[in-house]
């Protein structure tokens, strides 16, 4: 397993736990989110993880 696989897999779950992404770009010491975005992070996992704070403050969640 290569250096960035495991980078992947990291952004993927930082994403998936609801991790803002500049959050995840910094943790993988990227300068700009979008490179964390589009390599680093499953297609959809950023979009879902707002999606969930979204629906979670709609329901009378905290945000975070």
């Amino acid at each position: 397993v290569c250096p960035h696989a495991l980078k992947g897999t990291a952004g993927t779950l930082l994403a998936e736990t609801g991790a803002l992404a500049d959050q995840i770009a910094d943790h993988l010491s990227h300068e700009h989110v979008s490179t964390t975005e589009k390599h680093y992070v499953a297609k959809g996992a950023v979009q879902a993880a707002r999606m969930e704070r979204v629906l979670s403050v709609i329901a009378g969640g905290r945000r975070s």
